[in-house]
């Protein structure tokens, strides 16, 4: 039989990896999917690592050591301590740089429209959005972006050629929308998204 504090290690260690394991799996899906490899690695790693050493506490070749508690008590504070360094070694290596600009190109007629998904990496700390109309004839091309909760945050309706750009944006994570919507006979447009993240990095679009 084990004893007390044995069994209370291998509970602490076992509770705590799940709890561990799906706050990191949760953590994934609400940052939009982009931190999901390194979440779900790490919310395994807990899941899986604190039920092997809750196992091993209350093995009898492990709390008949002479040293077990003390040990045991360095495993409990230690596997947290152990997951954060884990993240900082793996986070370059599992999560991928943002992407920090997008281009759209087309030419719509009469009716027509475009609705194209843009992910917005947690990264970003701001954008800006540059709309080159090369052609519009016998009406207008509306466009407006949503972002990922679904409100307008830069729209117009010109009806002449010539190039539309928005002020910095305040970006947060999450899948935003382009929207484009002829209402011209033709309209041939050159649409570019360009991101900066708080360190300073900025995406440089590369239209065809």
């Amino acid at each position: 039989m084990a004893p007390g504090w044995a069994n209370l290690s291998a509970t602490l260690l076992r509770g705590g990896g799940v709890l561990a394991g799906l706050f990191l799996l949760w953590v994934g899906f609400v940052t939009g999917g982009f931190f999901l490899l390194l979440t779900g690695f790490l919310g395994a790693l807990a899941l899986i690592g604190g039920w092997l050493l809750g196992g091993l506490m209350t093995r009898e070749s492990w709390y008949e050591r002479p040293n077990a508690r003390p040990l045991s008590i360095v495993l409990v504070i230690g596997f947290p301590l152990m997951l954060v360094a884990v993240a900082q070694f793996a986070g370059p290596l599992l999560t991928p740089p943002p992407n920090l600009a997008a281009c759209y190109s087309g030419t719509l007629a009469r009716g027509e429209e475009r609705h194209e998904p843009l992910a917005v990496d947690p990264r970003i700390d701001s954008m800006v959005f540059r709309l080159v109309i090369h052609d519009v004839t016998g009406g207008a091309l509306r466009y407006f972006v949503a972002d990922a909760n679904g409100e307008s945050v830069w729209s117009g309706r010109p009806d002449i050629a010539g190039t539309y750009e928005s002020d910095q944006i305040e970006s947060h994570g999450g899948q935003w929308m382009v929207n484009l919507i002829a209402e011209a006979e033709q309209s041939t447009y050159q649409l570019e998204w360009t991101a900066t993240t708080a360190d300073g990095q900025s995406g440089v679009p590369h239209c065809p």
